[in-house]
């Protein structure tokens, strides 16, 4: 009903251009009754005098947006009201032509009944009986055919290898493979028949082309959108059988039999499960087809929200204070000057983020360990000095530096990198700590333009601000009488 309103609002803004022969509103209008099946609207422009055939030289083929998007209703009314049957397009294709490339087989059968010519040949060859073999049609050559007769050049047996492997027709491949069609050929995307039966779920269609693939590794795959190949496995994954999983599963081992000799790419299987994962496919399912372990995603990042970068002015220190009081932690007011309940507060906000580093830098030493290369673009790797979340060669996370860490000792040093919010930076934060005979532990951050930095021993903790990293200027301090214990960080197995 809402469509019906739609046509007929444009119709009556549309009456002085209809006057002028306005083919574009008149196109619009009926792509949407056709696509809608609204024989209303085609009733409506028919009484206020439309002459629906009548749209000139380069106006619209009514029958043949019919073929492709209408039904057989609204074939048979448009008919009755005067259509051209057998109007060609700018290709030479007819309505029977439109319907059988787009696998409308039901018009296709409307139009023949309707006493369509299937006689027609488009400009680049092709027949309604040569569509119909191609989707599986019957009836449209006018007997049944003798296929060892049938003879074809070999585009045009390539030409329907490609559509054939796309709708699944094992007759049709069949055909075209005894005609001498080029199993390596490409369509318009690059794809080579293999992969698009492979997008289709077609596994009966995949077997049969790797039988005569003479080389399997050819026309396996093509550039992605993101530069990095996709191929046939993928193609396989993202078309998910046309929403029949079970076919996924069929065209998964027979790539896997027939294309892979019998194992799949161990440098691709990666890259395969994150697909299959970003898709929807269930663990069990990747397991068992890709077995692996997927690359580990950056840790989370370092709760702290400090500013960092602004000056530290009266406004900056009040954006400290404001942020600490609503973490529970300061409850004086919010006057800009960095006095001891400041400091304290900061001591108790900083004091989690200790443990936390130490843990999350572990547990990035040990990926990067277990599961990292050496390379560009690793996430996880290591560097001269470090071992732990990279982006190419440059620290992009969590890293402990390789030559101060004695695990027996409890001596470590751990860094993190802190995205660079402002140009008056001066390090990252960092954690160092050596337990052989007594405790010293530092935890070194970037606060406003300034630095603020925390020590311990085993009966004191001091916090400090400071203009430089090492022990420069003293702009703010607060120590305490506190018992301090080594952090012993281990990774967890993964």
């Amino acid at each position: 009903m809402k469509r019906s309103i739609t046509i007929a609002a444009m119709l009556l803004f549309a009456a002085p251009a209809m006057a002028q022969d306005n083919a574009e509103v008149l196109s619009r209008t009926l792509n949407i009754a056709i696509a809608d099946n609204d024989l209303k609207a085609i009733e409506t422009m028919r009484s206020d005098g439309v002459r629906i055939p009548d749209l000139g030289e380069n106006g619209e083929m009514l029958l043949g947006l019919a073929a492709v998007n209408g039904t057989a209703e609204m074939i048979k009314v448009l008919h009755a009201i005067g259509a051209d049957i057998n109007r060609p397009d700018y290709r030479g294709y007819t309505p029977a032509m439109l319907a059988l490339e787009a696998a409308r087989i039901d018009n296709a059968n409307t139009l023949k009944e309707l006493g369509a010519d299937l006689s027609a040949v488009s400009n680049d060859g092709y027949s309604a009986a040569v569509l119909a073999e191609i989707v599986g049609a019957q009836g449209f050559d006018g007997g049944a055919r003798d296929s060892a007769a049938f003879a074809m050049t070999t585009e045009e047996a390539t030409q329907i290898l490609l559509l054939a492997s796309e709708f699944g027709n094992r007759e049709n491949v069949e055909l075209a493979l005894g005609q001498g069609a080029d199993v390596h050929a490409k369509a318009a995307n690059g794809w080579t028949p293999v992969m698009l039966a492979a997008l289709g779920g077609h596994a009966e269609i995949v077997e049969l082309l790797a039988r005569a693939m003479s080389d399997r590794t050819t026309g396996i795959e093509v550039p992605g959108d993101d530069g990095k190949p996709f191929d046939v496995v993928q193609a396989a994954l993202a078309g998910e059988g046309q929403g029949e999983r079970e076919k996924v599963s069929a065209t998964l081992d027979v790539l896997r039999k027939d294309i892979f000799g019998g194992r799949f790419d161990a440098g691709r299987v990666s890259a395969y499960r994150k697909a299959a994962r970003n898709i929807g496919y269930d663990a069990a399912f990747i397991d068992r087809y890709f077995p692996g372990v997927d690359e580990p995603e950056f840790l989370p990042p370092l709760e702290y929200a400090l500013p960092v970068g602004r000056p530290a002015d009266k406004e900056g220190w009040m954006a400290v204070q404001r942020i600490l009081k609503d973490e529970g932690l300061y409850s004086a007011g919010i006057d800009g000057k960095p006095g001891q309940g400041t400091m304290s507060a900061l001591l108790a906000y900083l004091a989690p983020l200790e443990a936390l580093m130490a843990e999350r830098s572990e547990q990035a030493a040990y990926r990067a360990d277990t599961q990292g290369r050496e390379g560009r673009g690793l996430r996880y790797g290591e560097g001269s000095f470090d071992l732990g979340e990279f982006d190419g060669f440059s620290r992009a996370g969590y890293t402990r530096n390789k030559i101060l860490y004695n695990p027996d000792h409890a001596t470590f040093m751990y860094n993190y990198a802190l995205a660079d919010t402002g140009e008056n930076i001066k390090t990252s934060p960092s954690l160092v700590q050596s337990a052989q005979g007594r405790l010293q532990r530092s935890f070194t951050l970037p606060l406003l333009d300034k630095m603020v930095r925390v020590t311990r021993a085993s009966n004191k903790t001091r916090i400090v601000i400071t203009d430089e990293l090492v022990e420069g200027k003293v702009l703010h301090q607060l120590e305490i009488d506190q018992k301090n214990e080594p952090l012993r960080p281990k990774a967890v197995i993964e």
